[in-house]
């Protein structure tokens, strides 16, 4: 049997009387997401809006909480709220720490007082994109070229799930590949 890869996901509610005992009301699992790469997986993030982590620090086995409970009928009518814990399952610490990048790109590489890290700045240019053309590069401060993707690139990264006009997107890919190094950001060029 080949081992799950992708994303489990666990829920718990709160209501009004666990919340008083400092407990949740029910908890259990809610889905399983198979994914096979790390932009399926910020595909599911997105799913679920805005996500803390279970650790200020990236560490292999992390987890993600939804911040705000799911707006549901059980929310309105009875005030109970509903909130989902994301776990990654089958990928490696490389895999798991391209996620957590992504999600959180400051935290992910924390300035520290004593040996500040100068952040990296990259700069994405789509150039052309028309009548089934497309150009576009990635380049340093300096303004030289550290990724070309044409037309045929282009189609390839699409394939792989990368969306070529989500700057958080190509950051996760090119990021995840090392192309943008640890304390690098990406920022759109024009």
């Amino acid at each position: 049997m080949a081992r799950f890869r992708g994303v489990k996901i666990y829920y718990q509610t709160i209501t009004e009387e666990s919340s008083r005992n400092g407990d949740f009301d029910k908890t259990g699992e809610w889905d399983e997401i198979s994914c096979d790469t790390v932009l399926e997986v910020m595909d599911v993030f997105q799913g679920y809006n805005s996500v803390e982590p279970s650790s200020s620090q990236f560490h292999k086995g992390i987890w993600y909480t939804t911040i705000d409970p799911e707006k549901d009928d059980a929310y309105y009518r009875k005030g109970v709220e509903k909130y989902y814990t994301l776990h990654l399952k089958g990928f490696d610490e490389e895999e798991e720490r391209a996620v957590y990048r992504a999600l959180f790109p400051t935290r992910a590489n924390p300035v520290r007082k004593r040996n500040p890290v100068k952040t990296e700045k990259f700069y994405y240019y789509i150039n052309q994109d028309e009548r089934g053309e497309f150009y576009a590069d990635i380049r340093d401060e300096k303004d030289h070229t550290i990724v070309e993707i044409d037309t045929e690139y282009a189609q390839f990264l699409s394939d792989e799930g990368v969306r070529l006009h989500d700057i958080r997107s190509v950051w996760a890919y090119f990021g995840a590949l090392g192309d943008i190094p640890k304390n690098g950001v990406l920022l759109k060029g024009n």
